[in-house]
C-alpha cells in the first residue's frame, strides 16, 4: 500500500529539515540519486519549504522515486538518530514492499492482502471489475458505488489507493457530512490538485451576469488545475449519503462530473476522475450528460462464504511455519473454520466500529497471527488471544498519554497545522503532533493561507525534524483533520466543558479567518457575550454561520457535562430552510430596480394582495371570471430576451411574498441549470418539488423525502430505458420496428408513472396543508426557470409537463404553476392558453437606479446614459462598468455618452441592444493599456478558446503582430489571460467570457470583418492539419461562421464530434444554425428553420415528427410532414411518412408509398434509407396479412445489410425474419433463419456485442433453442436489461414453476437465491420454507439492485432443470422490453366517422 497522505506531509518536513536546508538545493538531490531530467523539471528556489513540497511532489510519481527520496531519509545521521528516523525506516519498508509487488507478476486488480498484511479487501469481484473498466476506458469519467451503510463502500478507497500506486494515479479523498458545503469541498479538492504555492482564489461571482456561475467557475477551475498537473489524479468523495438533502453539494457533485466530462477528451491522460462512495441513485440523478460515462458497484456486507472463500485463498498460498509449500486440502478447511469460527465472534463483539470494520479489523489480525507463528505454535489459542483479549487474558496496550492529549488538542478543530498544534499549557507548539497523530487524521492538502505568518518562535528550541514551521514557509501550511470516528471518541472521552475550552483557547491561533465552529463552540464555552463579528441570534443566521453553528452543536453535545446547546434537530431545520431561499437571494443580491408592474401580475395570479389600486381591480376581475366560469387557473409563462431579468424577477416575488405574509405557502423554486435536474426526465422535478416541500412540512418530511426517493429511482430507471430505445434506433433494421415500438411504449410509461408520482405529492400537501373542508387553502407556487430547451413543437418533455400540470392542479386547485422561459408555443398536449409575462426593458428611472446602483455617481451622466442605452439590465450593467473605467472626469463620461448610438425606439430591439451593447464594449477593451493585446483581445472573439499557439499561428498576422518566438507569445498571453474580460479554458489556454462573447460577436463580424474573416480562415487552416475530434470540431465551427457550403462543410463531419458542438449553432447565420442542429440534435425556431437547406430541414424535421408518432399525435405529425414537398431522395422523412399513414389506416397507400421511395433510395445509393423502408414495408405487409411479401423484403434487407457488411443491421434483418417465422405456422425457412442468426451472433467478439447490447440480448433470446450458449455468453458480455421490471418478472416465473415441477431443485435453487442477496429475513421462529411468487419477486429486485442478478441468472443455466423452464426464463428476461409484437395499424376510417386523435394527457 502506498503511504497516506499524512505520511507524506510528514516526509515533506524531514526532507525540509534533513536534505534541503541549504541555499543550494541541486547538490543534495542529485547526491540521493535522483536523474538530470528529473531535477531539472523541479521547480526549486531559495526556500526549502517550497523546495521540500516541489521535490515530494514530483517523486510521488514513481515508486522508485519515492524510495530514493526514503533512501537518502534512512540515511541521514540527523534524522536516524531521532524517534522520526525509525518511522522513516517503517516507511521505507513498506515501500519496497510496494515495489516487490510492482514487479511481481499478479494482478494487482485482484490483491486481497493488503499493506504486508496489515489491510485486507475481501471479495468484491464485481468492484474489481467495474474499477478495471475505470482504469482501462478513458471514456469512463466517474465511479458510483452505492450500497447499504456499513456495506464496505467507504473501504473501496483502500483498494483504490492500492490500485493507484500501480496504475499511476493519485487518489484525494475528502469525506462528507451533514454540515458539508460545495465552497468548503472545492476548496479541499483545489488543496490537493494544486500548486501548494499558488494562493488560492476565493469564490467570487461573476461581474456582470447574474452570481449562480460563481460554483460552476470553481468547479472547472479545480478541473483545470487538475488536468494541468503532471500526474492523474482521482478525485474521491466519501460518505456521500451523509449529505443534508438540501445541501449545495450535490450541485457541486453533478457540475464536477460535467467538468470532468467536458475536459476528458483535452488530455486523457492527465484529466481527473470523479469517484462517489457512498452515492445512492435514488438520492439524485446524476447529470443525464455523463450518462454513458458511469461506472456503477454496489457494495453487500461481508457473509460468511466471502470470508471462507478468502481465507481458503490465503492459507492456501502461504506455506505454515517452517514450510515451503502451502498446505493440504484439508489442513486448509481446518484453518479456514479456525479463522473463521475467531472473525465472526470477533464481529459480533460490542463496540464503536461498525460491522464492517471490526470484521476487516478481525481478518487482519488473523493473517498478522499467521504470518508471524513460530513452527509448532498453536494457531487457535495464538488467534482467541489476540481477537477475544477479555476472553484470552490480553488486551490492547494502553493509549501513551501524549497521544491522547494531541487527539484532544485537535477534537475541535475543523482542520489544523499538526507543527503548530499546542497542547494546554504550552507556550509554543513543540510539532510532536505530527509524529501523533499521522495515523489518527486525514490530510486536507497544503495551502497558502493568504499570507498568514507562523506562530512567533515556533519551534525555536524544538530538535531538527520536529520544529514548527521555519519563517520561510509562512506561505505554506500543511492541514489535518482527525478521522470522523477518531473525533467523536475523543470528544466523549474529555473531562468536560473546562478540557475542551483549554484545548480550543490553545489553539486559537490556527482557527480559520472569520466565523467558524470553533468560534462558536468557544463562544459557548467561554460563556461570553457574542462579539460584533460572530454569528446573530439563529434565526437570523445565513447558511454558511447556520452550518457552522450546527457542526458546532454536534461536537460539543457529545462532551460531558456540556449545556444550554441549541436543539440540534432545530438549527438543522434552520438550515434546511436557509438553503432553500439561498438560490433566490443569490439572484437578487445585486440592487433589483422597477418591475413594479410585473410584480403585481404575479401577486395576482398567485392571489396575492397586489401593491397598487389598478392591480388590485384587475386581481378582483380576473377572479371573479374564474369562479364564473370554473376554469383552473393555466400556467404562467415568463419569457423575455437572454439577461432581461426573468429570474431575478420570480425571485424577488417569491422573497417579497414570503416575507410580507408571514402565515406563508408552499413553494417550489427549481432551475433546470442545475445539474441534478434533467429537463429531458420530469421525474428528476418531481423529486425536487418533493424535497423542498419536505422542508416546509417537516411533519411529513419523511413521507416526502420517501417519494423523491422514489421519483429518483424512477428517473434512473427511465433514463436506462430511453438509452435502450436511443440504442434501437441507431440501427436502419431496429428503427423501425423495436425501435418506435418501444418509444412510444415508454413515453406512454413513463407520462403515466410521472403523473402518478406527482399526485402522491400532491396529496401530501393537501394533508400538511390541513385546509378544512371547503376552504380554498394555501396557493401552491411553482416556480420552473430555465425551461427553454424544452419549449418546441412537438416536444415530448412539454407534452409530459403538461401532464404533470394537469395532475397537480387536479388534486390541488389553487396550484400556481410559473415557468420561466420562451413565449409558450403551441403542442398537440395543451389544455388550456397559459397566460404569460412579456418582460421587456426597464423603465427609465428604473434604468437610471440601476445605473447608480452599479457606481455611476453623478445623476446627470446616469439619466444621459439610461436614455442612450435603454433598459436591458445587462446594457445598463456594461454602461456603468465603462462609466466606472472611465473615472469621474466630465468630458471624460461626456464623450462616452455621446460616443453612443442614439436609441431607435421603433426598429427591432435585438439589433438595437446589440449595438448599444457592442459601442460600450468597445469602450470597455479601449482601456486594455497594451495595444497588441488590446489586438488580440478584439481579434479573439473569433475564437471559442486562445492558447500561445493559436496566438503564434491563427491570431498574430490578422492583428498585424509579429512574433518571433514562443517566449514573446507566451508574454503576450501571459498578459490577456490577466483581463477580467476573459476566463481560464483548460491548461494554458483562456476564453472570451461568455456572457461578452455572446454580445460581441455578431457586432465585431459586421464592425471587423476583415480581421474576422482573416482569423476564420487562418484557424480553419490551423485545425485541419491537426487530428483528433476536437479539433476538427473547431475546424467545422470556423468553416461554418465562414459560411461555407454545409453541403462540402459536411464531407468533413466525422462521428463523435457532436458534444464539442453542442451551442455552438448561436454563432452561426441561420443557414448554418439549421446545418448544425440537424446533425447534432435539437430544435430552432421557424424564422430560422425558414433559411435551413432542405436537406437540414428534413433532418430537424425528421426528429420533431419522431416526437410526435412517440406521443400518439399522429394528425400533428402528418401536418409537419405536409411541408417543404418535395423531399430529397434520402430524406429521413419517407419512412416517417409512410409509418404516419399507417398509423392514419390508409395502409394500403402506405405501402405503395413505402414500395416508391425503396426505389428511389435504391437509385440513389441511400443503402440505410432502404434498409428502413424494407423493414417497415415487412411489418405493414404482415400486418396487412401478407406473409410472404413480408419475408421477401426481410430477405432484401438482409442481403443488403450482408453485402455492405453491416454485421448488426443484418442480424436486426435476420431477427425480424425470425420473428416472422415463429409467428408463420409452418413456415419452412424457421429452423435456416434461426441457424443463421445463431451463428451471426456467434461469429461476432465480445467487444462487438458489448456495442448494440439491446439487440444482442433479442438475439440471444431469440436462438437460445439453437444455441444455449449464447445466453451465458451474452449475460456475460452485456448482462440483462437493467431497467425493464419485466425482467424480474420473468426470472421469478420461471424459478416459480420450475420448484413447482420439481421439488428437488428447491434447496440448489435456494442457495442461489441467498448467494445472490444473503440470508432472506423472517420473523423468529418461522421456518423456511418455499417461497411465495412475492417474495420470489423481491429477491430478485434486491439481487438487481446489489448487481449480482446477472451471476443470479448464469448459475440458474446450470441447474440440471429438465423443464426447460429456468432456460426460458433467463432467455425470457434477456429479451425483455423487445418482445417483437407487431404494432396495430388503425382500421380503414369509415364514412362515418374517422379515427379520432388523442389529444392530451387524458388520451387513451
Amino acid at each position: 500500500m502506498p503511504l497516506t497522505d499524512t505520511e507524506w506531509d510528514m516526509v515533506t518536513g524531514w526532507v525540509r529539515d534533513f536534505l534541503l536546508d541549504t541555499p543550494d538545493p541541486y547538490t543534495p538531490i542529485k547526491q540521493l540519486g535522483f536523474a538530470p531530467e528529473f531535477i531539472g523539471a523541479l521547480p526549486l528556489t531559495t526556500r526549502a519549504g517550497e523546495n521540500a513540497v516541489a521535490l515530494v511532489r514530483a517523486a510521488r510519481r514513481t515508486i522508485s522515486a519515492q524510495l530514493l527520496l526514503l533512501d537518502g531519509l534512512v540515511h541521514n545521521d540527523a534524522l536516524s538518530s531521532l524517534e522520526a528516523g525509525t518511522t522513516a525506516e517503517q516507511l521505507r519498508a513498506a515501500l519496497l514492499q510496494d515495489q516487490a509487488e510492482h514487479a511481481s507478476p499478479q494482478d494487482h486488480f485482484l490483491s486481497s492482502v493488503l499493506k504486508n498484511g496489515t489491510e485486507v479487501f475481501i471479495d468484491r469481484a464485481e468492484l474489481r471489475g467495474k474499477l478495471r473498466e475505470f482504469v482501462s476506458d478513458p471514456e469512463k469519467t466517474v465511479l458510483v458505488v452505492d450500497g447499504e451503510p456499513d456495506s464496505g463502500r467507504s473501504y473501496t478507497y483502500h483498494l483504490i489507493r492500492h490500485l493507484g500506486q500501480h496504475c499511476g494515479f493519485r487518489p484525494v479523498r475528502v469525506t462528507l457530512s451533514r454540515t458539508s458545503t460545495a465552497a468548503a469541498v472545492v476548496r479541499r479538492l483545489t488543496e490537493f490538485v494544486a500548486d501548494p504555492r499558488t494562493p488560492i482564489t476565493p469564490l467570487n461571482p461573476t461581474q456582470l451576469n447574474d452570481p449562480l456561475p460563481t460554483l460552476d467557475d470553481a468547479v472547472h477551475s479545480v478541473v483545470r488545475l487538475a488536468t494541468a498537473a503532471d500526474e492523474q489524479f482521482w478525485l474521491v468523495l466519501d460518505d456521500c449519503d451523509r449529505l443534508d438533502v438540501t445541501s449545495d453539494v450535490w450541485d457541486c457533485i453533478g457540475k464536477l462530473a460535467l467538468a470532468i466530462y467536458e475536459h476528458a477528451p483535452v488530455r486523457r491522460e492527465t484529466v481527473p476522475r470523479l469517484v462517489l462512495l457512498g452515492y445512492s441513485p435514488t438520492t439524485r440523478q446524476l447529470p443525464y450528460e455523463i450518462r454513458k460515462n458511469e461506472c456503477l458497484d454496489t457494495a453487500r456486507t461481508l457473509g460468511a462464504d466471502d470470508l471462507a472463500e478468502f481465507f481458503g485463498q490465503f492459507f492456501a498460498a502461504q506455506p505454515p511455519p517452517g514450510e515451503s509449500a502451502g498446505p493440504p486440502p484439508d489442513r486448509v478447511a481446518a484453518l479456514v473454520d479456525t479463522a473463521l469460527s475467531a472473525v465472526l465472534g470477533a464481529a459480533e463483539a460490542d463496540g464503536d466500529e461498525s460491522y464492517m470494520r471490526r470484521v476487516c479489523t478481525a481478518v487482519e489480525g488473523t493473517v498478522r497471527v499467521y504470518r508471524s507463528l513460530t513452527e509448532g505454535e498453536d494457531f487457535a489459542a495464538r488467534l482467541q488471544a489476540e481477537l477475544r483479549p477479555a476472553e484470552g487474558g490480553g488486551g490492547p496496550p494502553p493509549m501513551p498519554d501524549i497521544r491522547r492529549r494531541y487527539r484532544e488538542a485537535a477534537c475541535l478543530l475543523s482542520r489544523f497545522d499538526p507543527a503548530r498544534l499546542r497542547l494546554p499549557g504550552e507556550e509554543r507548539a513543540t510539532g510532536r503532533a505530527a509524529m501523533e497523530l499521522v495515523h489518527d487524521c486525514r490530510a486536507l492538502g497544503s495551502a497558502h493561507p493568504a499570507g498568514r505568518a507562523p506562530e512567533p518562535g515556533a519551534g525555536e528550541s524544538a530538535p531538527p525534524g520536529t520544529a514548527g514551521p521555519e519563517a520561510d514557509l509562512a506561505a505554506l501550511t500543511t492541514s489535518w483533520a482527525l478521522k470522523s470516528g477518531i473525533r467523536e471518541a475523543t470528544l466523549r472521552g474529555l473531562a468536560g466543558p473546562e478540557a475542551a475550552l483549554a484545548a480550543l483557547a490553545a489553539n486559537a491561533d490556527q482557527f480559520p479567518e472569520g466565523p467558524g465552529p470553533e468560534r462558536t463552540a468557544l463562544a459557548h464555552l467561554s460563556g461570553a457575550p457574542p462579539r460584533p463579528d460572530e454569528p446573530p441570534r439563529l434565526e437570523g443566521q445565513g447558511v454558511d454561520a447556520l452550518a457552522d453553528t450546527l457542526q458546532a452543536v454536534l461536537w460539543l453535545e457529545q462532551i460531558p457535562g456540556v449545556t444550554g446547546l441549541p436543539d440540534a434537530e432545530h438549527v438543522q431545520r434552520l438550515l434546511e430552510r436557509a438553503r432553500l431561499l439561498q438560490p433566490l437571494q443569490r439572484l437578487v443580491q445585486g440592487p433589483f430596480q422597477g418591475r413594479a408592474e410585473e410584480l403585481d401580475q404575479l401577486r395576482a395570479y398567485v392571489g396575492l394582495p397586489a401593491d397598487s389600486p389598478q392591480a388590485r381591480i384587475r386581481q378582483a376581475g380576473h377572479g371573479l371570471r374564474r369562479v364564473m366560469t370554473r376554469a383552473p387557473e393555466p400556467p404562467l409563462v415568463v419569457h423575455g430576451l437572454g439577461g432581461i431579468g426573468k429570474s431575478t424577477l420570480i425571485a424577488k416575488f417569491l422573497l417579497d411574498s414570503l416575507r410580507d405574509f408571514p402565515a406563508g405557502f408552499p413553494f417550489v423554486y427549481a432551475d433546470f441549470e442545475r445539474p441534478t435536474l434533467a429537463i429531458q426526465e420530469p421525474a428528476t422535478l418531481i423529486a425536487e418539488i418533493a424535497r423542498q416541500l419536505a422542508v416546509q412540512y417537516p411533519a411529513h418530511g419523511a413521507e416526502l423525502d420517501a417519494l423523491a426517493h422514489e421519483c429518483e429511482a424512477t428517473a434512473g430507471h427511465q433514463r436506462q430505458e430511453k438509452d435502450q430505445v436511443d440504442e434501437l434506433y441507431e440501427l436502419s433494421t431496429t428503427r423501425p420496428t423495436l425501435g418506435r415500438i418501444s418509444s412510444s411504449g415508454f413515453h406512454d410509461r413513463a407520462s403515466a408513472r410521472d403523473t402518478e408520482l406527482v399526485r402522491k405529492v400532491a396529496d401530501v400537501v393537501v394533508r400538511a396543508a390541513g385546509t378544512p373542508a371547503g376552504q380554498p387553502g394555501p396557493p401552491l407556487v411553482i416556480a420552473v426557470d430555465s425551461f427553454e430547451k424544452a419549449q418546441y413543437r412537438g416536444s415530448p418533455v412539454l407534452g409530459r409537463m403538461w401532464a404533470i400540470w394537469a395532475a397537480l392542479q387536479q388534486a390541488y386547485p389553487r396550484l400556481r404553476f410559473i415557468v420561466s422561459g420562451r413565449a409558450p408555443v403551441d403542442h398537440p398536449a395543451r389544455i388550456t392558453t397559459p397566460r404569460a409575462i412579456a418582460l421587456g426593458d426597464l423603465d427609465h428611472k428604473a434604468a437610471v437606479a440601476l445605473l447608480t446602483a452599479d457606481g455611476v455617481g453623478d445623476p446627470h451622466i446616469a439619466d444621459e446614459l439610461a436614455e442612450r442605452v435603454g433598459g436591458h439590465p445587462l446594457s445598463l450593467k456594461l454602461a456603468a462598468r465603462a462609466a466606472v473605467l472611465a473615472g469621474g472626469a466630465a468630458d471624460t463620461l461626456g464623450e462616452l455618452v455621446e460616443g453612443l448610438p442614439a436609441r431607435r425606439r421603433y426598429f427591432y430591439r435585438k439589433v438595437d441592444q446589440m449595438l448599444v451593447q457592442g459601442a460600450l464594449y468597445e469602450r470597455i477593451l479601449q482601456h486594455i493599456p497594451d495595444p497588441e493585446v488590446r489586438e488580440l483581445a478584439q481579434a479573439g472573439l473569433a475564437l471559442r478558446v486562445i492558447t500561445p499557439e493559436l496566438i503564434t499561428e491563427v491570431l498574430a498576422e490578422p492583428c498585424g503582430l509579429r512574433i518571433d518566438s514562443a517566449e514573446r507569445a507566451r508574454r503576450l498571453f501571459g498578459v490577456l489571460s490577466r483581463l477580467d474580460l476573459v476566463e481560464p479554458a483548460g491548461p494554458d489556454a483562456v476564453r472570451h467570457r461568455s456572457d461578452l462573447r455572446a454580445i460581441m460577436l455578431r457586432l465585431a463580424d459586421n464592425a471587423r470583418t476583415d480581421v474576422m474573416r482573416a482569423v476564420g480562415r487562418r484557424a480553419v487552416v490551423y485545425y485541419a492539419a491537426r487530428e483528433g475530434p476536437e479539433a476538427r470540431a473547431e475546424e467545422i465551427y470556423h468553416r461554418l461562421r465562414l459560411n461555407e457550403n454545409p453541403r462540402s462543410v459536411e464531407r468533413r463531419w466525422t462521428t463523435g464530434i457532436e458534444r464539442y458542438l453542442e451551442g455552438a449553432d448561436q454563432d452561426m447565420s441561420p443557414r448554418s444554425a439549421a446545418f448544425l442542429t440537424g446533425l447534432i440534435g435539437g430544435h430552432l425556431p421557424e424564422q430560422v428553420m425558414a433559411e435551413a437547406d432542405q436537406e437540414d430541414w428534413e433532418r430537424i424535421a425528421a426528429r420533431e415528427v419522431e416526437d410526435l408518432l412517440a406521443q400518439g399525435y399522429t394528425e400533428a405529425a402528418a401536418a409537419r410532414l405536409a411541408e417543404r414537398r418535395p423531399w430529397t431522395p434520402g430524406s429521413p422523412l419517407h419512412p416517417l411518412l409512410v409509418e404516419t399513414l399507417a398509423r392514419q389506416g390508409h395502409t394500403t397507400l402506405a405501402l405503395e408509398t413505402a414500395e416508391a421511395a425503396v426505389d428511389r433510395a435504391d437509385k440513389a445509393g441511400c443503402a440505410e434509407l432502404q434498409l428502413e423502408l424494407l423493414l417497415l414495408s415487412a411489418r405493414l405487409a404482415e400486418a396487412a396479412g401478407d406473409a410472404s411479401a413480408a419475408d421477401r423484403d426481410l430477405a432484401e434487407a438482409v442481403d443488403i445489410a450482408t453485402l455492405l457488411g453491416r454485421d448488426f443491421e443484418a442480424m436486426g434483418a435476420l431477427l425480424a425474419r425470425a420473428r416472422l417465422a415463429e409467428r408463420t405456422p409452418g413456415d419452412p425457412d424457421r429452423a435456416e433463419v434461426d441457424d443463421r442468426l445463431a451463428r451471426r451472433l456467434r461469429l461476432l467478439p465480445d467487444s462487438a456485442l458489448a456495442e448494440q447490447p439491446v439487440l444482442v440480448r433479442a438475439v440471444a433470446a431469440e436462438v437460445c433453442d439453437q444455441d444455449p450458449a449464447a445466453l451465458d455468453r451474452t449475460l456475460e458480455v452485456v448482462g440483462l436489461p437493467q431497467a425493464d421490471d419485466g425482467v424480474v418478472e420473468a426470472l421469478a416465473e420461471s424459478i416459480g414453476r420450475a420448484a413447482a415441477e420439481q421439488p428437488q431443485l428447491r434447496a440448489a435453487l435456494l442457495r442461489i437465491l441467498q448467494g445472490a442477496v444473503g440470508e432472506p429475513e423472517r420473523p423468529p421462529g418461522e421456518p423456511a420454507t418455499g417461497s411465495t411468487h412475492t417474495s420470489m419477486t423481491g429477491i430478485l429486485r434486491e439481487a438487481r439492485r446489489r448487481g449480482t442478478l446477472d451471476g443470479l441468472a448464469r448459475r440458474l443455466l446450470v441447474v440440471r432443470d429438465r423443464s426447460g423452464e429456468l432456460l426460458s426464463g433467463v432467455a425470457a428476461a434477456l429479451g425483455a422490453g423487445t418482445s417483437g409484437a407487431v404494432p396495430k395499424v388503425a382500421p380503414p376510417p369509415s364514412p362515418a366517422a374517422a379515427a379520432p386523435e388523442r389529444n392530451g394527457p387524458k388520451a387513451a
